[in-house]
């Protein structure tokens, strides 16, 4: 039985938060996402590693960047991420706008992937982005000024590449994985991930690697969360998305994230998985994967209430919502605070037993955090209405 009290998320925001004027709290927002003007230093070479960093931040009303923000990554650090946020602080938007109006829209997010071309000569003296706000220090008097920046968007698209000695290490995994020592290759791949990942390659598969294990230890929540670090992706300057595994590899990887996602019941992530995994490869006709994901696709367009299994692995779960309604059940553990970013505002909710929350449209699209006690397990439910 649903819980019989509602806790609307509209009533605990103030008109500000949630971007309303005049209009009565039933109208409807029409909101239209901002677009990008100008973003400079978007995508940039590798220094020394590759490194994956997941940034969010605010587009403003007037079109400038705001509230930039760090989410981890791989090969990430404090000079990488000073360099990151001087060249987002410059990008510049058409401005988003409810019915009309601009208006900031928040929790904004991109994924910066910053490889290294093999075959491009050792660099000399600073990396580019060195002046004010991320734009190159502008030349002494007398001196020749800077090269034009690089258009990456003619440069051909960089190979995957495994370090030798990360190759040499998973040699010795796989032969632990094949005495089905996992504890002991769990182990070696923590070692890995702390002193000897150099690409972006090393990272996805270490990452695909520890989601296999676990799938054989039966731990499936623990999989799910390695697979989606594995099958991370960011856009190319050719406009086109690019995943950091080999196709074979990547391919196999989406796969096992879309049976895991399934069989936690988590099916908006199967779903869109699967819509992957069609998209990008050419799967048989008689796939066995096109009857489970139709199944999975049934019941996203039911009206019947979708329960899906969640567990904090680490610090916490996030989720994005297929419906604007849910709510929590069955907590094993300790769940102390569901944070909602949104477009158009973001909400810390106190964990309360017994409570439905609806995000309204005039949020935006959302995604949930559920923070807690490491190993927490609870339900969560999705309604229509």
């Amino acid at each position: 039985m649903r819980p019989l009290q509602k806790l609307l998320i509209s009533i605990l925001a103030t008109p500000a938060m949630l971007g309303a004027t005049s209009a009565p709290a039933a109208a409807q927002t029409a909101l239209v996402a901002p677009e990008p003007l100008t973003q400079d230093g978007k995508f940039m070479p590798g220094f020394g590693t590759e490194a994956i960093v997941r940034t969010r931040y605010t587009v403003q009303a007037d079109g400038s960047v705001g509230d930039i923000e760090f989410l981890g990554g791989f090969g990430s650090n404090s000079f990488l991420e000073n360099m990151l946020k001087q060249n987002i602080a410059t990008w510049t938007f058409t401005p988003g706008t409810a019915n009309g109006e601009a208006v900031d829209f928040y929790n904004q997010e991109y994924t910066f992937a910053l490889r290294i071309d093999p075959n491009a000569p050792p660099r000399m003296g600073p990396p580019p982005g060195g002046g004010r706000r991320g734009a190159p220090a502008a030349p002494a008097e007398g001196t020749e000024a800077a090269p034009p920046a690089v258009d990456f968007s003619t440069m051909p698209t960089l190979p995957l590449g495994l370090s030798a000695k990360v190759k040499e290490a998973i040699d010795t995994i796989t032969r632990l994985v094949g005495a089905q020592d996992y504890d002991k290759a769990l182990k070696e791949l923590d070692k890995l991930e702390r002193r000897e990942l150099r690409s972006v390659f090393d990272y996805s598969l270490v990452h695909e690697i520890k989601s296999g294990i676990l799938m054989a230890k039966q731990e499936p929540f623990k999989a799910l969360e390695e697979s989606k670090l594995a099958t991370q992706s960011t856009e190319t300057p050719q406009g086109t998305r690019t995943w950091f595994l080999t196709d074979e590899i990547l391919e196999n990887a989406l796969r096992s994230k879309f049976l895991l996602a399934a069989t936690l019941r988590q099916n908006g992530l199967a779903w869109e998985t699967y819509s992957t995994l069609e998209g990008k490869f050419e799967l048989a006709a008689n796939d066995q994967i096109h009857a489970q994901a139709q199944s999975v696709k049934a019941q996203l367009d039911s009206p019947e209430p979708l329960g899906m299994l969640a567990s904090i692995t680490d610090k916490l779960w996030t989720h994005t919502p297929t419906r604007r309604i849910f709510t929590v059940t069955d907590v094993n553990g300790r769940l102390n605070q569901i944070t909602a970013r949104c477009e158009r505002s973001t909400l810390e909710l106190k964990y309360q037993e017994n409570v439905d929350w609806t995000l309204p449209e005039s949020l935006g699209a959302c995604k949930l955090d559920f923070e807690g006690r490491k190993g927490t397990q609870f339900t969560l439910y999705e309604f229509a209405e």
